[in-house]
């Protein structure tokens, strides 16, 4: 089965607390608690390239070796781009 992902960041989305939230207090389908609450984008002018900064800071606070890292910063590079909130971008 497919992992479910924030469709800006690309975190995870595996409990009920990482959702993020729309208007009416609803959990969103799409967005985590870090990108979008109560309907509205945390960081609203945040840029794709921001993002992607965003997530290879992330992987490098990871305790792996740098091949991996690569991998990954790679891998989010590549990413990003296709999703919900970038793929019109």
């Amino acid at each position: 089965m497919k992992k479910k992902m924030c469709q800006s960041c690309g975190m995870p989305l595996e409990t009920a607390e990482d959702y993020g939230t729309e208007k009416n207090g609803a959990a969103s389908a799409d967005y985590c608690q870090h990108c979008y609450q109560e309907g509205e984008w945390v960081e609203p002018d945040m840029t794709l390239a921001e993002v992607i900064k965003k997530g290879h800071e992330a992987i490098d606070a990871m305790q792996v070796n740098r091949f991996k890292r690569a991998l990954m910063k790679k891998g989010c590079s590549m990413m990003m781009p296709k999703l919900k909130r970038w793929a019109n971008v």
